[in-house]
């Protein structure tokens, strides 16, 4: 996983920022477990966003370990274990009924970074992969 160092803090969390114009919209990708802020930013080559869009990359407030070469993050707690366990018997672990330990404070975290962007609700866009989309619907 390639790491960028263009992080800057934006309210309470770190993140890449590819500016736009004044006025466009704001497009704010989460990335998934284990990963970082650069993860998702090729997106912005690919997504038809309108023109002078801003894009944000916030990284996880959570450093974690997948890969002992490379700093990994995430939004909130994961059971991985009991995920693993779950696989390795072949059940499915429902856990659709349970708001994940730390995603009250991740979501207050985004909320800080979309103050300081003072931008109006109506020009932000969010989208994410895996945690990143679990924080971005809740």
């Amino acid at each position: 996983m390639a790491r960028q160092s263009k992080l800057k803090k934006i309210g309470a969390l770190e993140a890449i920022e590819i500016s736009g114009r004044p006025g466009a919209p704001v497009i704010i990708f989460f990335h998934g477990y284990g990963s970082d802020a650069s993860d998702l930013v090729s997106l912005s080559n690919v997504i038809r966003a309108p023109q002078g869009s801003t894009w944000i990359f916030p990284q996880g407030p959570m450093k974690v370990e997948v890969d002992s070469n490379s700093d990994t993050f995430a939004w909130f707690n994961s059971d991985v274990a009991a995920m693993d366990k779950a696989e390795a018997a072949g059940i499915h672990l429902d856990i659709s009924n349970t708001t994940p330990s730390g995603m009250k404070q991740a979501r207050e975290k985004v909320g800080s970074l979309i103050q300081e962007l003072k931008v109006p609700w109506s020009n932000v866009i969010l989208g994410g992969f895996s945690q990143g989309a679990m924080l971005a619907t809740m």
